[in-house]
């Protein structure tokens, strides 16, 4: 019988669901040319390798690797100042790592809503400091980070102290040498881990101690933050609806939150009575520094906030009409100036 692909005999026991193909036919189907050219396309044996590169990422969020092998990279390794520049430049960020922004700034910046566009942990790169920018959105830059993450070197794997730079495409991870390193970082890893959570909870008792033994930190600290801007007097914990009492005799009440996400919006703690002049909401960045600070009269405050009877009384969402209301004055400035 004929082959419908090129017109030659074919045996009968070839003959596949109705569909001829001679022996060369189907060989072509899962045999490479090795003289045929593969304009844009990456070989059978770079496919392989690519695969395995990306198979080390599988599971992984964009921002996270960005986070770790990315940050691992940049701080590391050896940059040049022109390679510096080209990733403080929008153009070749784009180009090269699918950002709307520069993947390196020499300040963090905030957008005209007062959403951070960087990481607020800042990079140390050649002596210097920059921020990383954190506006990753996988489909256009998942394959191009990865792409750059291994043509530095691969991904960067971290043990205690120091960084060990590793082409996943090639490590060996059967062996009963690299397992018993494995064993030997995570212990490590471990240690470490402790030793922070000591001096995390050492730090913590003492700011604890220094503000009056008080259970809510954040809070705390943003009520003599915003005393201190009005020049008022901080109340104690006992008194009801008012955090801060100005000269004048208006009343204040302080709502502050620390935020662990990219947006502002955020629940602030309940109000159960509207005898006060005036709310100040203060949002602070991982960092401690503020993302938004906004005073209202207690009109405003009413108008914006809903009834929750669960709680029995009202809770204020930090929505976008809420940071853009036109009655708010934005005092973030003015607090960031004075943690500084």
């Amino acid at each position: 019988m004929t082959c419908t692909q090129c017109n030659t005999q074919v045996p009968t026991s070839l003959i596949i669901t109705g569909i001829l193909y001679r022996i060369g036919c189907l060989a072509a189907l899962v045999t490479p040319n090795p003289d045929s050219k593969r304009t844009g396309k990456r070989s059978w044996k770079k496919q392989k390798e690519w695969k395995m590169v990306k198979s080390k990422y599988n599971g992984m969020k964009i921002g996270r690797i960005a986070q770790t092998y990315l940050v691992d990279a940049l701080q590391n390794g050896s940059f040049s100042s022109t390679e510096i520049q080209n990733m403080l430049d929008k153009s070749y960020s784009r180009k090269t790592f699918g950002l709307g922004y520069s993947l390196l700034s020499e300040d963090r910046r905030i957008d005209n809503k007062g959403r951070p566009r960087d990481y607020a942990k800042p990079l140390t790169i050649g002596g210097k400091q920059y921020f990383l920018c954190s506006q990753w959105l996988d489909k256009p830059a998942r394959n191009k980070l990865i792409t750059w993450l291994d043509n530095h070197g691969g991904a960067a794997e971290k043990t205690s102290g120091r960084t060990t730079v590793k082409n996943p495409a090639i490590e060996d991870t059967t062996s009963k040498r690299t397992a018993s390193k494995k064993t030997q970082s995570i212990t490590r890893i471990d240690t470490a881990i402790a030793k922070m959570w000591k001096n995390y909870n050492l730090v913590n008792n003492q700011i604890y101690e220094a503000m009056g033994g008080t259970a809510n930190i954040v809070s705390e600290f943003a009520e003599k933050l915003v005393a201190d801007y009005y020049k008022g007097e901080q109340l104690p914990a006992s008194a009801k609806s008012a955090d801060v009492l100005l000269k004048n005799g208006k009343k204040i009440q302080v709502k502050a939150r620390k935020l662990r996400q990219e947006t502002l919006a955020t629940s602030l703690g309940i109000i159960r009575s509207w005898n006060f002049d005036y709310l100040v909401v203060v949002l602070f960045a991982t960092d401690g520094t503020v993302i938004k600070a906004l005073e209202m009269d207690v009109d405003t405050a009413k108008s914006v906030a809903t009834p929750n009877k669960h709680q029995n009384g009202w809770v204020i969402t930090t929505t976008k009409e809420f940071t853009e209301h036109p009655s708010s004055r934005d005092i973030t400035g003015h607090l960031n100036r004075i943690i500084r």
